[in-house]
């Protein structure tokens, strides 16, 4: 299976859903990493490991950076992932270590893997294949340390050979009792002289559980098998038996395969699973493992969520759009409760001149002009609230103008997120019918029956 980088899965995109302007690109990454999360069922990465071997009680490299392995140190010397199979003899990583000064080594102990501790008072091998740059320049070496402080130092004494795969053998070693601390290390004697390290094992505990690789850490594992012909070191394993009643068991943050018993040691475990599409794509550079027609595949389903997207942020458009209706109605409102007292207020002075009008009727000459004076301040009083109402409408009229184009844009609004659901819709139904012609599977779980002649 090959890879696609984000800016070639983004590029394609444009071209699948005709976006030549680029109008939707705020949301292509969002939308890809979001289809890559949620298909996982019709498009994962198939995971075939046989990284562990029956009996070693040493973890598997499970790199957390290019440069940095889970459990195991370099406190000074540089270290690298290879995946190139010329710097491997077996399984899926070396570990190439260039020595920042005389000895320098990658290591494991107690201190952060406490199962080695099971060690303890037991006879053990340590085996490991290299690759170094010098002739007998790498060791593997076992440290312990006793509760009283005595110390025990093996050392391989295994020939190597410049630029040839070599293994390396620390057998039948007796461990001491009572030890507090276990340290295994893989070791480079010259300085800025570098070697290829494969995953080393370490055999002589009972071993029932093993630290999973880290693909199926956070994979699913469908089947496991183990070896029943040849040994660990064997390049291509011929035969297999599919093992039932495995169990994968959690320890902290950690992941184990738990075997049943019965299983001899120095036979390759074989893990069969799957697990997601990467999902984090932000860098250009990014890669997704898929190609061909299952990039076509992802980026169907990444339409259909781009337009789902689009459509739901123009939701919200649409809400603010009715929350802003809203606030004008309660203005308008205010608007109008206001003429109501103005009006109100018109109609009680209208009745002091009225009054005063029928007044002038009845009264001597000499009374009209106190009637008169009080006539004309009610009139202006009046005058005054007639302008208020006045300006009041004026403002009401501009509310409902804003009333009216709210409501024509949000009515727009929803004319688009409709086209939108729509396009999202067909983009999904699209999927659907491309999936049969990929004859996408799960992995396979492997069935051992037993032959009838």
């Amino acid at each position: 299976m090959g890879t696609t980088a984000l800016s070639v899965l983004k590029s394609s995109f444009i071209v699948l859903i005709g976006d030549s302007n680029e109008d939707y690109s705020g949301n292509y990454e969002n939308a890809i990493n979001n289809a890559s999360r949620e298909i996982s069922d019709n498009l994962f990465i198939p995971l075939d490991n046989m990284d562990l071997i029956t009996g070693n009680i040493l973890p598997t490299f499970n790199w957390a950076t290019s440069s940095t392995l889970d459990v195991y140190t370099e406190p000074t010397g540089t270290l690298a992932q290879n995946t190139d199979a010329t710097y491997i003899w077996n399984g899926s990583s070396s570990a190439k270590l260039t020595a920042s000064g005389a000895n320098d080594y990658l290591y494991i102990n107690s201190d952060s893997y406490r199962r080695l501790l099971d060690c303890m008072g037991k006879g053990v091998s340590l085996y490991g294949f290299v690759y170094p740059e010098v002739a007998d320049d790498v060791f593997l070496d076992i440290i312990t340390t006793q509760k009283d402080g005595t110390g025990q130092a093996l050392n391989s004494e295994t020939t190597t050979y410049a630029g040839k795969k070599c293994l390396i053998e620390l057998e039948d070693q007796t461990i001491n009792d009572d030890i507090e601390h276990f340290e295994v290390r893989l070791r480079v004697k010259t300085t800025l002289k570098y070697s290829y390290f494969d995953m080393p094992y370490l055999i002589g505990a009972n071993v029932s559980e093993y630290l999973l690789p880290k693909n199926f850490q956070e994979g699913i594992l469908s089947s496991v098998q183990i070896q029943t012909t040849g040994d660990c070191d064997d390049l291509h394993p011929a035969n297999w038996e599919t093992v039932y009643d495995y169990k994968v068991v959690p320890d902290g943050d950690d992941k184990y395969l738990r075997l049943p018993s019965g299983y001899s040691t120095k036979k390759r475990i074989r893990l069969i699973g799957s697990k997601k599409l990467e999902d984090d794509l932000s860098s250009d550079t990014d890669t997704i493992s898929i190609d061909g027609k299952q990039v076509n595949l992802l980026l169907t389903y990444a339409a259909g969520k781009l337009f789902q997207m689009e459509s739901d942020e123009l939701q919200y458009t649409i809400d603010s759009h009715t929350d802003a209706i809203t606030a004008v109605d309660v203005e308008i409102d205010t608007e109008h409760a206001s003429i109501t007292t103005i009006e109100a207020s018109i109609a009680t002075i209208q009745g002091v001149i009225d009054t005063a009008v029928a007044a002038v009727a009845t009264v001597a000459s000499e009374d009209i002009s106190r009637y008169d004076a009080t006539i004309k301040r009610n009139q202006e009083q009046i005058d005054r609230l007639d302008k208020e109402r006045e300006r009041l409408n004026n403002t009401i009229e501009r509310f409902e103008a804003e009333r009216t184009r709210i409501h024509q844009r949000r009515s727009e609004s929803k004319d688009v997120m409709k086209q939108l659901k729509i396009r999202s819709l067909e983009w999904f139904k699209e999927y659907y019918r491309l999936l049969p012609s990929l004859k996408i599977t799960a992995p396979p779980v492997y069935m051992n029956l037993p032959s009838l002649f």
